[in-house]
Formats: structure tokens, sequence, C-alpha cells
């Protein structure tokens, strides 16, 4: 049969009974698979190109857990002012009260 060295589809077959799709693929031989060569270079362009946007996306995230982190560091430093505050406010009520009394 020759050596077999990519894979061509001949589109897609539907099963009379199941209804299933199901694509047709034949074996192609040495010398019928040159013929392939630049689909195969534009899937590796498209693969390629897919990775970088994947790693632009994953730097992306990254970034944003950072600013994220930082905000939540601020909204916990506020939240601590807060209850101080709080705290204060209320000490202060009871001496206002103790006073008056």
């Amino acid at each position: 049969m020759g050596q077999e060295t990519a894979v061509a589809f001949e589109g897609v077959h539907i099963c009379e009974k199941s209804g299933h799709q199901t694509r047709r693929c034949r074996y192609l031989r040495a010398p019928e698979a040159s013929a392939t060569q630049p689909g195969i270079a534009a899937l590796t362009s498209i693969v390629t190109q897919a990775q970088q946007q994947l790693q632009q996306v994953q730097q992306q995230m990254q970034q944003q857990q950072g600013l994220l982190k930082q905000q939540q560091d601020q909204l916990f430093e506020l939240q601590q002012q807060l209850q101080k505050q709080q705290q204060e406010r209320e000490t202060s009520e009871v001496k206002v009260k103790k006073e008056e009394y």
C-alpha cells in the first residue's frame, strides 16, 4: 500500500440507520501527501497564532489577578479603618452617656 503519511477528509458521511455523521477519510501515500503540505503549513500557522493569543490572554489574566489582589488588600485596609472608627465612636458615645448621668 505504500507509506501512509497524511489523512485527507473526503467530506461528511451520514449513516442512514443511525443518522450519525462521520468523516470519510483516506490515507495518502507519500506522493499524494505533498499536495497537503500547504494545508499543514496553514494549520501550523493557525495553531501558532492561537497559542500566542492564549499566552496574551493568560498574561492579561495574571495582570487582572494582580490588580484584583491590590484592590482586595485596599478593601481590607478600609474595612479595618472603618471598624476602628466605629469602635472609637462607640467608645466616645459611651463616655458621653456616662458624663450625662
